[in-house]
């Protein structure tokens, strides 16, 4: 964990860190860099996050293979302005049945695998909504876990 203030967005604290070659990093959809993604892709660094609405891509084609029932297409794309290929799916989620864009650059991976690590990431999401709910925490007074398990 890395603490800053309220006015360093995360991605850049993203950025400085240092990856292991075949590491997966999963995001939510404000870390948009595509210079980032092609640099981690170079890396040979794999992310899962969900595409913005208003990104504008190629597809360059539809990957073949059987799909799981809730992965809907799977393609390779070009983001405008990038050199990198990248893997767009389309997913519909069986709880709610609403329709998710996830890119990656993790090629290997089953569709749906993608979509199973960005819902792992969403339960992260969950825990924090619940906290701002249901504990009255304005600040942490400390970021060791001892002092934050303390506080809570």
């Amino acid at each position: 964990m890395v603490a800053t203030t309220g006015k360093v967005h995360e991605i850049n604290v993203a950025k400085s860190l240092d990856y292991q070659p075949g590491s997966m990093i999963c995001m939510d959809r404000g870390y948009t860099d595509y210079d980032w993604w092609e640099e981690l892709t170079r890396k040979g660094i794999y992310f899962v996050k969900r595409l913005k609405p208003n990104a504008v891509y190629d597809e360059i084609r539809r990957r073949a293979g059987r799909r799981s029932k809730n992965v809907v297409d799977d393609e390779t794309i070009k983001l405008n302005g990038s050199q990198t290929s990248f893997r767009l799916i389309h997913y519909i989620s069986p709880e709610d049945q609403h329709k998710y864009h996830f890119i990656t650059n993790a090629m290997h991976l089953p569709a749906q695998t993608i979509a199973d690590i960005y819902k792992e990431r969403w339960q992260i999401e969950l825990f924090f909504k619940w906290v701002k709910q249901n504990l009255k925490i304005k600040t942490f007074l400390g970021t060791s876990a001892n002092a934050v398990m303390t506080q809570v």
